[in-house]
């Protein structure tokens, strides 16, 4: 039964009751203005370990047990999901130490009217959770997974709009330690604070810390929003930061540009952008990446690519960057289909040198050439969004290190995105 026959109640009133061929018109018409109903898999997550930014960073550095909470907030309500986990780093094909997970919950955030990083708090609304798994579980350290079973109880599903709380305990057999990836943690060195919800995020051995292990919330969701692939590099995963010109600062994800605009735009993403990644890497049909995440039943009406920072710093010419780039397409194309659009961002400032930079404004230039692979997507001018007085440099109130945004910067790009998205 469709969603407008489920909602019609006609009075019981002498008043002709709406036939079906009038409730079939009435739900052609809110398809043709808002899209179809569809059901599909996607996944939450940042781009897994082994990224350039969070390695000086990681919170698990020695010890045999840790604890850690983060937000997640998507834009729609799911049907079920479970998490995936394991400690393997993608981009290098490098297996870890297997651990043993102890506890994962599932709550609401409780957040803080008061100062501080955005009024986050990490502690669990009401000071209860939902235990999703409570018996120990093996986390491989290979490129396989620890899948938890489904989550389907009414009342222990994401929600849209609201900023839930996800916390996860485990142990070593021996001190090591734990690489960690972009996003927000509230990290304890110990495996059973942060799986306890009457403890205050405010207790946490570390409040600002990156997530450790490679996580992946698969969730199914049926909705009129349109579904987008996301390939990028830290710009994009959502590294960020307060503005300025030396730091970064474990984030939320859901602050990423990718995640804002789908918020705002009647949209989902699934981001599989990871730091310090290049067009090169994406350029291989058989990189990791590819298969880190599971496409099959995502449904996705497009895909966005945002890559080049890296191979230009790197000193790749124009002409190798335009050759991965469009073998970058080849690959999402295997993905999302042979006709949906693509549309692909330009590269912002990075107070390049010389020759550097001039391939960025090359590039930028071939890319506003709408490329025959491009043809049926668009260009995101983040390059005219962002940049400062100069060519060459961010304005100072977009960026938090002269490469990455700011939290504003962000929140800039986002709006870049709209202008050029339908």
């Amino acid at each position: 039964m469709s969603f407008i026959k489920k909602i019609w109640q006609p009075k019981p009133s002498t008043a002709t009751p709406i036939n079906a061929t009038e409730l079939n018109r009435i739900e052609d018409g809110i398809d043709a203005l808002y899209g179809p109903l569809v059901t599909r898999t996607l996944s939450y997550t940042n781009g897994g370990l082994g990224g350039s930014v969070t390695p000086t960073g990681n919170p698990w550095a020695s010890g045999t047990a840790a604890s850690w909470r983060y937000v997640v907030k998507l834009p729609e309500a799911t049907n079920w999901w479970r998490i995936k986990i394991r400690n393997y780093d993608t981009p290098a094909a490098a297996t870890k130490t297997a651990l043993t997970g102890k506890k994962i919950l599932f709550g609401t955030h409780a957040r803080s009217s008061g100062t501080g990083t955005a009024g986050e708090t990490g502690t669990f609304a009401g000071s209860t959770a939902t235990t999703v798994v409570g018996s120990d579980f093996a986390i491989p350290g290979d490129s396989s997974y620890y899948t938890s079973p489904k989550v389907t109880a009414a009342g222990d599903q994401f929600q849209p709009g609201v900023e839930h709380l996800l916390a996860i305990g485990a142990t070593a057999a021996s001190s090591l330690a734990v690489q960690s990836g972009a996003g927000r943690a509230w990290y304890w060195s110990n495996a059973t604070s942060g799986v306890d919800p009457t403890i205050a995020g405010s207790a946490a051995t570390n409040q600002t810390a990156w997530i450790p292990l490679d996580w992946v919330i698969e969730y199914e969701t049926t909705s009129r929003r349109r579904a987008y692939l996301v390939v990028g590099d830290s710009i994009t995963e959502g590294i960020a930061g307060p503005r300025g010109t030396t730091s970064q600062t474990p984030t939320a994800l859901w602050r990423s540009y990718p995640w804002q605009w789908a918020a705002a735009n009647n949209a989902l993403v699934t981001n599989m952008s990871i730091a310090g990644i290049t067009a090169v890497y994406f350029a291989g049909s058989s990189a990791a990446a590819w298969s880190r995440l599971d496409h099959s039943a995502a449904f996705y009406d497009g895909a966005i690519i945002a890559l080049g920072s890296n191979d230009i710093n790197a000193n790749r010419t124009l002409a190798q960057l335009q050759a991965d780039i469009l073998s970058t397409i080849t690959n999402v194309r295997t993905i999302i289909g042979s006709t949906a659009p693509i549309y692909i961002g330009n590269v912002i400032a990075r107070s390049l040198g010389t020759t550097p930079e001039g391939v960025r404004l090359d590039f930028n230039s071939w890319l506003a050439e709408r490329p025959t692979a491009l043809l049926n997507g668009g260009l995101i001018d983040f390059d005219a969004a962002t940049r400062g007085t100069t060519t060459t440099a961010l304005w100072p109130a977009y960026t938090a290190d002269t490469i990455h945004p700011s939290w504003a910067g962000q929140a800039r790009l986002a709006e870049a995105l709209k202008l050029a998205m339908p």
